[in-house]
This record gives C-alpha cells, structure tokens and sequence, in this order.
C-alpha cells in the first residue's frame, strides 16, 4: 500500500516540476487571452472536483445513518 502513496508522491511531484519547468515557454504561447482561458477551464475543473468530494462525503454521511 505504501508503495502506490509513494508512486503518486512521485508523479505529481514530477508533473508539478514539469508543468513548472514550462510555465514560462506557455505563457509566451498562449498569450493573455490563452492564459485567460485556462485558468478559466481550471478553476471550472477544481470546482468540478470539489462538488464531487462534497457529493460522496454526504453519501457516505448519509449511507450509515
């Protein structure tokens, strides 16, 4: 079990360094209104994540009682 939380550690961690490691080179691609967009999209895809989170934590909640 361990080994799959340390595998993941590791891959976010190398996906964060990447994304980093390229954050400049994007934003001279995308432009303003590009960099617009996606932080548009992203917070749309984290507030996505969030409902869901909520939504299982209150089946679950509600599940046992």
């Amino acid at each position: 079990e361990w080994r799959r939380w340390l595998l993941a550690i590791v891959l976010a961690w190398v996906a964060s360094s990447v994304i980093l490691y390229f954050a400049s080179g994007m934003r001279r691609y995308l432009g303003e209104r590009g960099l617009v967009a996606v932080t548009r999209l992203m917070g749309m895809v984290l507030t996505t994540i969030a409902v869901q989170m909520v939504l299982d934590g209150w089946r679950v909640a509600f599940a046992r009682h």
